[in-house]
């Protein structure tokens, strides 16, 4: 069985290491690998939780085709990743936005947003094409 370039890509991450460029590039169609920063990267490797990190990772390099009608950023899809990633372990849809972009959502706060209007937010974001493509 021949392994595609996601799949080779997924394979050679070792569980416990931090996933590098070369690595997000290898999942990507070709044209997209010129697209990938180091914080795209960082975005991935600065998650706290191990495991998390480590589901967060392989949903990164898993759900690449999504990517292949060109029409989303490359940085959106690292985010909108992540937060499929929340859902898909159980999170609802405020928790998994406010985990994903913690300083929008404590700007919110900040801002006096009220939990029902958050929650408006949230699930906008959920209802939005990238995330839907993904999940």
């Amino acid at each position: 069985m021949q392994m595609t370039s996601k799949t080779a890509a997924i394979a050679q991450v070792d569980p416990e290491s931090k996933l590098t460029i070369e690595q997000l590039q290898g999942g990507l169609p070709a044209k997209l690998r010129k697209h990938v920063t180091q914080k795209m990267v960082d975005v991935v490797n600065d998650t706290e939780d191990g495991d998390f990190r480590e589901h967060y990772r392989n949903n990164v390099l898993s759900f690449t085709n999504v990517l292949q009608s060109g029409k989303f950023k490359t940085m959106d899809y690292v985010n909108a990743v992540k937060f499929v990633s929340f859902k898909l372990l159980g999170d609802g849809n405020t928790l998994a936005y406010s985990k994903t972009f913690p300083e929008r959502y404590k700007r919110l706060v900040d801002n006096g947003i009220t939990g029902k209007n958050i929650a408006s937010y949230s699930t906008a974001y959920n209802r939005g094409d990238l995330v839907n493509k993904i999940m």
